[in-house]
């Protein structure tokens, strides 16, 4: 993560968790050495099949207000085997 280091574990709140239905959901914050913060969210279901609803960032945010300043696209290749395709946004 070079410089960025966990800053805080945040509650995840009950209404994200009833709306999105996750098998899985984590929140952390980072911050770099000069104080910038980032918030990083991985959530997951077993199915796509699993996700309550549309619920997808692309219109989720916008919708929010949020402007998505950039983004990315990339794999990571757990240690167990297989491929997890994970997006980075910058809003």
């Amino acid at each position: 993560l070079g410089d960025w280091t966990e800053h805080r574990r945040p509650p995840v709140p009950p209404h994200v968790t009833e709306l999105l239905q996750p098998d899985a959901i984590a929140h952390r914050e980072y911050r770099n050495g000069v104080g910038r913060t980032a918030s990083v969210w991985v959530i997951y279901w077993t199915s796509a099949h699993s996700v309550r609803g549309y619920h997808h960032p692309d219109l989720c945010l916008p919708n929010v207000g949020f402007k998505e300043e950039s983004r990315d696209t990339l794999t990571l290749t757990p240690s167990g085997g297989g491929e997890l395709p994970l997006t980075s946004r910058t809003l």
